[in-house]
């Protein structure tokens, strides 16, 4: 069989991402922010969505 082997070792990027993580630093942005569901769930949002980007949300 020609599967390839895959390794059980993490990537170099895995790695780097775990090291980050376990330092409690953010990997993108400033922070976590809690969202309402009903941003996801808004029809209008969604369209408007689909039109491009919508600036972010200062609901909160």
């Amino acid at each position: 069989m020609d599967a390839p082997l895959r390794s059980s070792r993490p990537t170099p990027g895995q790695r780097a991402l775990a090291e980050v993580l376990a330092r409690g630093e953010a990997a993108i942005g400033a922070g976590m922010e809690r969202l309402p569901a009903q941003l996801y769930l808004d029809p209008d949002r969604y369209a408007r969505e689909q039109e491009g980007p919508l600036p972010p949300c200062r609901c909160c």
